[in-house]
């Protein structure tokens, strides 16, 4: 489980080179709960750095840095 306040990326295999997804950097804000089709995800409100809106992700390709 992340904490809110954590620095976090996407996880390796989980970006590719040509989306450069693999250079962001972004902040846990809170836990949004259970997501994905069964609810078998946690899902995280994260803030990125190069984006001005928050966004929603699950937990399992996230890595704190």
């Amino acid at each position: 489980m992340f904490q809110t306040g954590d620095l976090v990326r996407i996880k390796e295999g989980f970006s590719t080179p040509e989306c450069e997804e693999f250079d962001w950097i972004g902040m846990i804000l809170s836990y949004r709960g259970k997501g994905g089709v069964l609810d078998e995800h946690d899902e995280w409100i994260v803030q990125w750095a190069h984006q001005p809106h928050e966004a929603h992700e699950y937990g399992y390709y996230l890595e704190v840095i």
